[in-house]
């Protein structure tokens, strides 16, 4: 199997840390307050429904879970879903933090930036277990999530930022 970026968890590990610290080192210095700021307040006016994130809590989070509990002694599925789960763990933890120390409006950036990390991810891991049917599955509905993720909030929040 050849490397791809982001499909192993020790490699991870190292995205998350290295995108924590880069948005809370972006958020310490201020260059993210004005952004922050405005994406608060369009947050405030414009909330996303609820059933939203119902969704990604089912298909994002209890899905992968179930899926890494059940197939727990399958070593292929092990490892197409622990880097997916962790790279989840770490924008779950860097939310988190960052929304306690400022605003929702850093929540916005962080999944920005994990979405898109998420993205090139799956799409790595989709190359090296296209051959498992259940995996292949598995990674094409969290790709399609996603992508609607993605477009979610580029439509219902960068947008609007600049218009």
């Amino acid at each position: 199997m050849t490397h791809e970026l982001g499909t192993s968890s020790k490699e991870v590990v190292k995205i998350n840390l290295i995108l924590f610290s880069i948005t809370l080192i972006l958020l310490c210095i201020g260059s993210l307050d004005s952004i922050i700021s405005n994406l608060s307040n369009l947050i405030e006016k414009s909330p996303l429904p609820n059933w939203h994130f119902g969704i990604f809590i089912i298909f994002g989070l209890i899905f992968p879970i179930s899926l890494r509990i059940l197939k727990r002694s399958d070593l292929t599925s092990r490892k197409a879903l622990d880097p997916y789960l962790i790279l989840l763990l770490g924008q779950i933890l860097t939310e988190i933090i960052l929304i306690s120390i400022s605003s929702k409006g850093a929540g916005v950036i962080v999944g920005l930036l994990f979405t898109v990390t998420r993205l090139v991810q799956i799409r790595n891991l989709l190359f090296l277990f296209r051959a498992q049917l259940l995996i292949k599955t598995f990674l094409s509905i969290q790709l399609l999530l996603w992508m609607i993720n993605l477009i979610n909030i580029i439509g219902n929040r960068m947008i609007p930022l600049i218009t």
